[in-house]
């Protein structure tokens, strides 16, 4: 309970002021506690019982709790506590996980307190050294969380290990990255979609980069697989009673933020997102006040969001807000003057994690990477890279060793015939019809074909979705 006639302390600085909760037994120990406390500066509340003790915490946040170790271990005097808990510190530790907590010894106290996890101060210390305590250990707890912080922020800012300039000899990827550099230097949001493993996190960090923003921080969302309520707490933050668990728009303010395969949003977290880009301003789960922040959006997706959209499942008015900056980002495949730049990229890597150096491609290995299709794109090739650092016996990666000595999709499709274009066309279509048994729809996505495209086609071959499917 608070004292209405200790004044507040006066501000002497700009540093944050330090709190402290004065839990003590006796009221005359707790006024003199909070009085030297003031004298120095540092704000203090106060608690006479266990029960006013977890309440406090519950509802208010504190640097250091100074607790009267009877608290813990009962006293000689009786009926002081009627209960003595001897779980007591695990549950300020719980509900009060970045405070410090500073035991005040009472000299009467019956027993040594279990308290690893705690300092403690002498009952008779005198001002100086309860003021000195309290600070030290307030810094303590500051550092704490400042670690905790740093940590979570690290865990948000992952991603996978991608060579950090893109190779961009091929038209495809040239015209990619030109729309990149257009489009960095506004503050507005980008879509980057094309298939898995395309490398798109790596425009996502060329960007970024690019941007006027890149001396802050680039932060990463990835919802996929996450169930709703995880997704908003974990980008709008949480609010509970007093205290605040900041989320990703908290950590992107000044910065950029990535929401990876966006596509995984659930509609009303697509929504309170829609809103944000709009207006700046967000609410935390669980809060009311609104609070603003300045992000640059980015966001990836393998699938087809217009092919989402027409099903519900993604808004439209988000997808015409994100697509109006769109870079569409070209598979291997349509990349083969970019193949061998980054197998070498990979393999110096690999070759000097796994103390391989030296080690190089042979022409076969050479020859079988740009003659693969690569339909697992830039991942693909890193993990066969990887594969063949890992598997070869001398300084030369063959074609066995990378894996890539297996039929390939078009061998298992045409044989060894030399067909035609219309012929090759022809065959694909037939054989996602037969896939997806029949259902246009289906065919059409495997194919990366809109509905309307693959029906122009079908028209062209004179096939019949239904026969097709029935002479599978």
């Amino acid at each position: 309970m608070s004292d209405p006639g200790l004044a507040p302390p006066p501000t002497k600085s700009r540093e944050p002021a330090v709190r402290v909760l004065v839990a003590d037994l006796q009221a005359d120990a707790r006024l003199a506690v909070r009085r030297t406390l003031q004298q120095a500066g540092i704000l203090s509340d106060e608690a006479r019982t266990r029960d006013e003790v977890l309440e406090r915490l519950a509802t208010r946040s504190f640097d250091v709790v100074l607790l009267d170790e009877r608290f813990l271990v009962g006293s000689v005097r009786p009926g002081l506590i009627d209960d003595p808990d001897p779980d007591m510190l695990l549950a300020v530790r719980e509900l009060a996980p970045h405070a410090a907590v500073l035991l005040h010894e009472a000299p009467d106290a019956r027993g040594e307190p279990d308290a690893p996890d705690s300092a403690s101060v002498e009952r008779s210390a005198g001002a100086s050294r309860l003021v000195a305590a309290v600070r030290t250990q307030s810094e303590l707890a500051r550092r704490a969380r400042v670690a905790d912080r740093l940590r979570r922020e690290n865990e948000m800012l992952g991603g996978e290990p991608q060579p950090r300039q893109a190779a961009a000899a091929s038209p495809a990827m040239l015209s990619a990255m030109a729309m990149i550099r257009k489009t960095a230097v506004a503050d507005v949001p980008v879509l980057l979609t094309g298939e898995h493993g395309t490398g798109k996190e790596l425009l996502v960090r060329t960007l970024h980069d690019a941007s006027r923003r890149r001396d802050q921080r680039l932060v990463f969302l990835k919802p996929a697989g996450l169930p709703q309520e995880t997704i908003e707490a974990e980008l709008f933050g949480v609010q509970h009673g007093t205290t605040e668990r900041p989320g990703r728009i908290d950590l992107a303010d000044g910065a950029t933020l990535c929401i990876q395969e966006i596509a995984a949003l659930p509609e009303p977290t697509q929504s309170r997102l829609l809103r944000f880009i709009e207006t700046g301003e967000f609410q935390r789960c669980n809060g009311v006040e609104t609070r603003k922040a300045d992000v640059r959006l980015i966001a990836t997706c393998s699938c087809e969001l217009q092919h989402e959209a027409d099903a519900g499942r993604f808004r439209e008015d988000l997808l015409f807000r994100l697509s109006a900056m769109e870079v569409k980002v070209p598979p291997l495949r349509d990349r083969r003057e970019d193949q061998l730049a980054l197998a070498e990229h990979f393999l110096a890597e690999f070759a000097a994690k796994y103390e391989r150096l030296g080690v190089r491609f042979s022409a076969g290995a050479v020859d079988a990477i740009r003659s693969h299709n690569w339909p697992g794109n830039v991942r693909e090739l890193r993990h066969a890279v990887e594969r063949g650092v890992l598997m070869t016996e001398g300084s030369e990666l063959s074609a066995d060793d990378l894996g890539l000595c297996r039929k390939s999709p078009a061998e298992a499709l045409f044989g060894g015939d030399v067909v035609t274009l219309e012929e090759a066309e022809r065959r694909l279509i037939e054989r996602a019809l037969q896939l997806s048994g029949g259902k246009v729809a289906k065919a059409a996505k495997q194919l990366g074909l809109s509905r309307s495209g693959l029906y122009r086609r079908l028209e062209k071959y004179s096939m019949d979705p239904q026969t097709t499917r029935d002479n599978a």
